[in-house]
């Protein structure tokens, strides 16, 4: 952090994203979030991008406990034909089921992209 001159409490947001945040165990965040945690505001926003097709329920968990409090589904569409086309690996079920259980673990703020 002393790279970024990052001071103590000062930083409110936390995006993990790009590519797919959710392939990876909880478990493997823990040094990222154990150097985070001394700069966070009390309430930063703590934001993961997620495939509703590799979103389990543990790893919605798992996220959770880190202090993840905020979760984006890359969704993109609830239709079968359309998530064909654009190559998804999820079908719109698992996205329905992504989001019941984010809500389950905890989650109050859940997005769809």
């Amino acid at each position: 952090m002393q790279r970024f001159q990052a001071e103590k409490e000062t930083i409110e947001t936390v995006f993990i994203g790009g590519g797919t945040p959710s392939t990876v165990a909880p478990q493997l965040y823990e040094e990222i979030f154990d150097l985070l945690n001394p700069y966070l505001v009390k309430n930063a926003e703590i934001t993961s991008e997620a495939n509703p097709n590799s979103a389990t329920k543990e790893w919605l968990e798992g996220m959770y406990t880190l202090g993840v409090n905020r979760i984006s589904f890359g969704t993109q569409t609830f239709d079968k034909e359309k998530l064909k086309i654009l190559n998804r690996a999820h079908t719109p079920q698992m996205s329905s089921d992504a989001v019941h259980n984010a809500s389950a673990v905890g989650f109050k703020n859940i997005s769809l992209i």
